[in-house]
């Protein structure tokens, strides 16, 4: 998991390098996603450690 997301924000710049595209909406996206992932591990580890 750690590396996916790394390789999702490399490849929207090297859209928005390449293609010149508005990736807008695609970095809310993969943030959103990015974030929601971040919150329920942090859940389940806090479950685990209780």
């Amino acid at each position: 998991m750690s590396f996916i997301f790394p390789s999702i924000y490399i490849g929207l710049i090297l859209l928005n390098l390449l293609f010149q595209l508005d990736t807008i909406l695609a970095w809310i996206a993969v943030s959103v996603i990015y974030l929601y992932v971040t919150v329920s591990q942090y859940k389940i580890v806090k479950r685990y450690y209780k």
